[in-house]
């Protein structure tokens, strides 16, 4: 009896691991790996309210560069099948989130998790180039918390697959 309760339990405990695994396919299971940034794209627009409520001049910023590990945005990814974690980075500000897990869903290619929180949103869409280049786009808009103003910022990261 207690080789058959062994042996279902095995059973139970595969069939629950298989079912946690994404299909390699899916956004998802690409996504498993460790990723480095490589490249970011910017966009941001903000403008603020006047004391007499009229709209302030309209602010821009649009920035494009390349990423290297001497940059404070430089940092690398570990996705697994339940958390993402920063496994190195080139920010001392950020140093203290290495490899904190931090659980994460995804939906089609929406992908949410605390880590990757904006001022407005956690969510980005993730696209892939190929297998190895993913791009993380972030649409972070919103009214400023005191309803100062509105701020519109977009964010294209690109990461490539570190093998």
């Amino acid at each position: 009896m207690k080789k058959l309760t062994f042996i279902l339990s095995i059973i139970a405990l595969s069939l629950t691991m298989n079912s946690c695994m994404p299909d390699p396919e899916s956004t998802a299971g690409k996504m498993i790996g460790d990723w480095e940034t490589v490249h970011i794209t910017e966009s941001d627009m903000w403008w603020y309210y006047n004391e007499d409520g009229t709209q302030s001049e309209t602010q821009t910023y649009e920035d494009s560069y390349d990423i290297t590990p001497d940059n404070e945005d430089w940092h690398i990814l570990r996705i697994g099948t339940l958390a993402v974690s920063v496994i190195d980075t080139g920010s001392e500000e950020t140093e203290e989130l290495l490899n904190i897990p931090f659980p994460y869903n995804i939906k089609d290619d929406q992908f949410t998790s605390l880590l990757l929180m904006g001022d407005y949103t956690n969510t980005v869409t993730v696209s892939f180039k190929d297998d190895d280049t993913m791009i993380l786009y972030m649409n972070d808009s919103g009214y400023m918390e005191d309803n100062s103003g509105y701020e519109e910022y977009e964010s294209w990261t690109t990461y490539r697959r570190v093998k």
